[in-house]
């Protein structure tokens, strides 16, 4: 019997063609392409198919996903210390900018080179755990960021804080507080950090005095910063103006005169939400334009008294605003509302409670680490950094761990090692790190401590010591 013929394959489709001309080097030095490749320890078959590209493929095109979800800390990298390596964990974000830093840097320029659209270094600047690209360094010309960066200094800012403060004047166009100044501000529930005698700790005074606080820290910031800031109270103080702009230490007088008049009167919270998003309004175009966002800040400690603040807020989810909701009391009803309102709104909003409540949370999830006042009034002033939504939401991962420390101590945490690769290196290159910045107030010790315990973060980080590892 004769066998069956052999069905026919299908041809491939550079069959019978003859091979690609050879590559092109004339006018290109692929000298620097291959002592890049060669770098990285790509062997000379790869560098062979890799510099052919150049002639096959005229651009390249990323879409690259920068949504929340790529902060989740299941990604992978590989890290290199002490003459070891291995695969670490890190952010989904983490493991896409390595990648981009790798292609960005291979994406030698072809003739002509294509038209440039965005910063080819952006890539490589982004932070692992942010969700969106950051904005563009920080533009010092014709602004001396000394004043700024003294103040901070008096109130012990660590460098990484004061970084993340001083990107805020490019970022953000302009700032809108809504002050209650309501009859219940003066319930003495509040507290604030006293200092004497060589000692400091917390002790009680009105929710007023708390706001207090607050109002003269950040109008003294946004006056050295010079970036224009409106205090509006919702209802008009005894002495002073009901509304005032700081943009310099001129405007501080008439802030502190509407400050010092105390608390009186009801709760117009719609009124004041609707005038401030009439006039974020009247400005989104040119913000949009310019890729700049608003900040409004909300301080209450009560529910409106002048309608549906539901309806009266709406209008913001469509405006390029990020809201901060300032709770100053603790009552149950009151932190349910503004939690309900941010489920039903779907706003970019970050609630938050006085110092210590929060510090309960981080400490709940987080007990390593000081929730220092600095952190919290960074928050106050609108800096939105996911890793600190994380600190009072879950244990944090390794990867974290690291990216905080260089979230608060900025350029000096770039050499700590990573702690899956050597966790008692990291721990001790930590420590000698924070020593050289004064330890912040704990709320909940009531006395100063590291940022960092680190002998409670290397128990922490060991394998099922009760931290993500991932």
């Amino acid at each position: 019997a004769r066998r069956p013929a052999r069905p026919q394959l299908p041809r491939r489709r550079d069959e019978g063609r003859p091979a690609p001309p050879a590559y092109d080097v004339s006018g290109f030095d692929e000298g620097q392409a291959r002592a890049f490749l060669s770098r990285h320890q790509w062997p000379p078959g790869l560098q062979d198919a890799c510099l052919l590209t150049r002639r096959s493929f005229a651009h390249r095109y990323w879409i690259v996903d920068n949504s929340g979800s790529m902060s989740s800390p299941d990604g992978s990298r590989l890290e290199q210390a002490s003459g070891t390596e291995r695969l670490v964990g890190c952010t989904r974000w983490a493991e896409v900018a390595d990648a981009i830093e790798f292609h960005g840097l291979t994406a030698l320029p072809s003739r002509p080179p294509p038209q440039r659209h965005v910063n080819d270094t952006a890539a490589t600047t982004l932070d692992p755990m942010k969700a969106a690209a950051p904005p563009p360094p920080y533009e010092t010309s014709g602004f001396d960021e000394g004043p700024a960066r003294a103040l901070l200094s008096r109130h012990q800012w660590p460098p990484g804080l004061q970084d993340a403060c001083m990107l805020t004047r490019r970022a953000f166009a302009h700032r809108y507080w809504i002050v209650d100044n309501s009859g219940s501000m003066s319930t003495p529930d509040g507290s604030r950090l006293e200092q004497g005698a060589g000692t400091e700790r917390l002790v009680g005074c009105s929710r007023w005095v708390e706001v207090a606080d607050a109002i003269e820290f950040h109008g003294e910031l946004a006056a050295v910063l010079q970036a224009p800031t409106t205090f509006a109270f919702l209802n008009p103080p005894r002495t002073g103006a009901q509304r005032v702009v700081v943009s310099s230490a001129a405007n501080l007088p008439e802030l502190r005169a509407a400050a010092a008049s105390g608390p009186g009167g009801g709760t117009p919270l719609c009124e004041h939400v609707r005038s401030m998003a009439a006039l974020i309004q009247a400005d989104a175009e040119r913000l949009r334009s310019a890729g700049q966002m608003v900040v409004l800040v909300i301080v209450s400690d009560g529910l409106p008294t002048d309608g549906d603040l539901a309806a009266a807020m709406e209008p913001l989810t469509k405006l390029p605003v990020w809201i901060v909701v300032r709770l100053c009391c603790d009552e149950e009803r009151v932190i349910r509302f503004w939690a309900n309102l941010d489920e039903q709104l779907e706003l970019d909003m970050d609630v938050l409670d006085d110092l210590k409540s929060e510090a309960e949370e981080c400490d709940s999830h987080n007990p390593w680490f000081t929730y220092g006042v600095q952190v919290h009034r960074l928050r106050e002033w609108g800096v939105h950094e996911k890793i600190l939504d994380l600190l009072d939401e879950r244990a944090l991962s390794s990867a974290e761990v690291r990216s905080l420390c260089a979230f608060v101590f900025g350029q000096g945490a770039a050499a700590l090692p990573h702690p899956e690769l050597d966790l008692s290196a990291f721990v001790l290159a930590l420590d000698a790190l924070q020593f050289k910045f004064p330890q912040p107030f704990n709320a909940l010790r009531g006395r100063r401590t590291p940022w960092l315990n680190v002998k409670l973060l290397k128990r922490y980080l060991k394998p099922g010591g009760g931290c993500a590892i991932m």
